[in-house]
């Protein structure tokens, strides 16, 4: 909540370069690890 926060709120400073990193290296892990969520969850 605190990052989303910063890039409403403080978008003039936060480093572009920190987000694209955390794009390219956190976001396929969690994707992934959703992914496994949803594939265990009851249909409904």
């Amino acid at each position: 909540m605190a990052f989303r926060n910063v890039l409403i709120h403080g978008y003039a400073v936060v480093k572009h370069e920190t987000v694209w990193n955390v794009i390219q290296d956190a976001l396929p892990e969690l994707l992934a690890f959703l992914r496994a969520l949803l594939s265990e969850a009851p249909n409904r």
